[in-house]
């Protein structure tokens, strides 16, 4: 299956102006937020869901892969991927129209929370059934109600989270590799992991040389799919939430500092501006220092998150660190 994936993406390069002529699909600069120098294809959530889809192709039609699918994966059942399959189409979807016509932003917060609901009262093995924290040895376990409301939450905070993160080249991309690292390092394997690797593998070519976006559709998608992979995580290796917290400050502190400059400025929390962290950075710093210090940040909370037991603390200097880094820069 790993090579059919390879193999899918490879040719997916091959014929990337042909799919791009058919489907017409493109991020257009705005010379205020948007500021590459031409149109660019929305083109990296088809190739991610392009291989979801022949894997799940695969699984329910091939008997050899399904008993071979069934021997080895120990996270997932199939019931589980078809209907994380089915979801993640519905979020993929939307974010593709969203890319094309544009869809309110509210509305669309709307739909994620109908769409996650959904989700969880069909499949309660991707609700988060405890916490725990890294600095009291003990083990909060939830109700029905509230672990429906804190999953929910996780899913919504998290998709917007990244969806917001997706600012220039490179950078929620190499975010995402970043956190599927941090699983396989810890002995995570699944072989959906796997099928959103290679294929963003591939799209990191393609956005390096400024040939394609992931969009709305991609990084809905992606975050969806993460979202439900760390919660399996969770919940299989009972890592503290302080650690997954660790892995998510940088993109979620500064989802929450934008909303609360919109919402103290009388404008909606989803109402797009310059303010984002990747905005402020590439004004001072250009584009290849800026990326190259997201990247840095990324790797040293990587470090922390597998090799240090106190995530609080790192959690408390990097939000300190964040907001000097912030103020330095706005200046």
């Amino acid at each position: 299956m790993l090579i059919t994936s390879i193999f899918t993406s490879l040719l997916f390069i091959f014929f990337h102006k042909y799919i791009v002529s058919i489907l017409k699909i493109y991020d257009k600069p705005d010379n205020f937020r948007k500021k590459h120098l031409i149109p660019t294809p929305i083109t990296g959530g088809i190739l991610v869901y392009l291989n979801f889809l022949i894997f799940i192709l695969f699984l329910n039609l091939s008997n050899d892969f399904n008993l071979e699918f069934l021997n080895i994966e120990k996270n997932f059942t199939i019931k589980n991927l078809n209907l994380l399959f089915c979801f993640s189409s519905l979020f993929f979807f939307m974010g593709l129209i969203d890319d094309k016509y544009t869809i309110n932003s509210t509305l669309k917060f709307f739909i994620s929370l109908v769409f996650v609901l959904l989700f969880l009262n069909l499949d309660n093995s991707f609700l988060i059934s405890k916490v725990q924290f890294s600095i009291i040895n003990y083990t909060f376990f939830l109700n029905s109600f509230s672990s429906i409301l804190i999953t929910s939450l996780c899913f919504l905070l998290f998709i917007n989270a990244l969806n917001m993160y997706d600012g220039i080249n490179l950078q929620s991309s190499t975010y995402s590799l970043f956190l599927i690292f941090f699983l396989i390092f810890n002995d995570y394997y699944s072989l959906l992991l796997y099928i959103i690797f290679i294929p963003l593998v591939f799209f990191i070519y393609l956005n390096y040389l400024g040939k394609s976006f992931l969009g709305d559709g991609g990084t809905y998608l992606i975050s969806f799919l993460l979202g439900a992979i760390f919660i399996k995580f969770y919940n299989y290796a009972s890592v503290p939430v302080d650690t997954i917290v660790l892995l998510m400050i940088i993109p979620g502190i500064d989802m929450f500092r934008l909303f609360f400059i919109r919402i103290y400025n009388g404008r909606s929390p989803f109402n797009a501006d310059r303010n984002h962290i990747h905005h402020m950075l590439i004004d001072r710093f250009k584009y290849n220092n800026s990326i190259i210090l997201l990247n840095l940040i990324n790797l040293i909370i990587l470090f922390f998150a597998l090799y240090y037991n106190y995530s609080l603390l790192i959690i408390l200097l990097l939000v300190i660190g964040y907001f000097i880094l912030i103020n330095k820069i706005a200046k």
